[in-house]
């Protein structure tokens, strides 16, 4: 029982990691301009 919800809450933090290092890979290829001339 409790090692399901855990199994669930780490399966569902990596999914939720995966999709925002896409997004912010996504973002930061589709934005114009050099990524190292903004920083």
């Amino acid at each position: 029982m409790l090692l399901q919800r855990f199994l669930v809450r780490l399966l569902t933090m990596l999914i939720t990691l995966f999709g925002v290092a896409v997004v912010v890979f996504v973002v930061i290829r589709v934005a114009p301009g050099d990524p190292i001339a903004m920083m």
